[in-house]
């Protein structure tokens, strides 16, 4: 199979831009964080050329929360050694302190209360809990708080308020979100992820540089990836924001302003695979065996 490139060096065209503003397209989900747009006129290849796309800039509001409804907002429980009904998290942006302020009260607010104490260890990043009643904590669960608390599997809560029991590891408050992928219905072969363990549909990655309440943004001198596209027009574009493992963010009804740029250069057509010499591919497997013929080479001769 031949395999399709480009020469990047040439434009065949002069560079086009989209600009996306969420606010204007029609809506997909309820979400403003995915929406699509149909424009009046399409975006087109000649014979012999392709398009290189990539995210120009981008505005995205810090709205989306740390501890979101679905995802991370149930503390799983047992008191007594029998399973209780799991407690909720209230969704919202937590800090360290605030986070514990939440666990406490909602442990408090059932009936008959539950009494908790939970604080935050600065010096160690981690929380540190203890309760009189006999509780353990349940990790094992959907939606559970386990990052953000810092535990990875069942934990018995001491009952000495002396000697509190600490998280496993380091309390990762943001641990639902650590950056925003923008992904696209633009058929690339470009990119690959971890995930799902081949080609994705994720156009860029943003990495959250403000504080909960501003503004994410991506300069364009930040952009350094352009993706094939494999397709001759373009007039639709859908957009969704996600997180890393492709969930989409609630950003609360705030909106989101994006710009695609488009470049057109020649194609060309690499040599077949199976045409290409085998040594010049190495394959994981043969990495030892290259490495003992390496060794047994004699050495050369030193000249006298």
């Amino acid at each position: 199979m031949n395999r399709v490139g480009f020469h990047a060096t040439h434009e065949t065209q002069s560079t086009k831009m989209i600009f996306l503003d969420s606010v204007d397209c029609r809506q997909s989900t309820e979400l403003t964080s995915h929406y699509s747009y149909s424009f009046k006129d399409a975006i087109e290849t000649a014979r012999d050329e392709a398009m290189l796309v990539s995210l120009s800039s981008a505005s995205i509001p810090y709205s989306f929360y740390n501890i979101r409804t679905g995802i991370n907002d149930l503390l799983h429980y047992k008191k007594g050694g029998q399973a209780q009904a799991p407690l909720p998290i209230t969704p919202g942006n937590y800090s360290a302190t605030a986070l514990s302020a939440e666990v406490v009260a909602q442990f408090g607010a059932l009936s008959p209360p539950v009494a908790l104490v939970m604080k935050y260890d600065k010096t160690t990043l981690k929380f540190k809990f203890s309760s009189a009643q006999g509780l353990t904590f349940v990790f094992d669960e959907e939606r559970s708080i386990k990052d953000e608390i810092g535990f990875s599997g069942t934990t018995l809560i001491s009952q000495n308020a002396l000697t509190p029991t600490p998280s496993g590891h380091a309390a990762d408050l943001n641990g639902s979100v650590h950056a925003i992928y923008v992904r696209t219905n633009l058929a690339t072969k470009s990119v690959m992820e971890s995930q799902t363990g081949g080609v994705s549909d994720i156009l860029a990655k943003i990495d959250i540089n403000t504080d909960p309440g501003g503004v994410i943004t991506l300069d364009p001198n930040q952009v350094s990836h352009e993706s094939l596209i494999h397709t001759a027009s373009i007039k639709h574009v859908e957009i969704r924001i996600t997180d890393e493992r492709n969930r989409l963010l609630d950003l609360n009804g705030l909106h989101s302003q994006l710009a695609l740029r488009f470049r057109f250069v020649d194609t060309k057509v690499s040599p077949a695979l199976t045409e290409i010499d085998p040594r010049q591919r190495v394959n994981p497997k043969d990495v030892p065996q290259l490495k003992q013929r390496q060794q047994a080479k004699p050495p050369k001769k030193k000249k006298v």
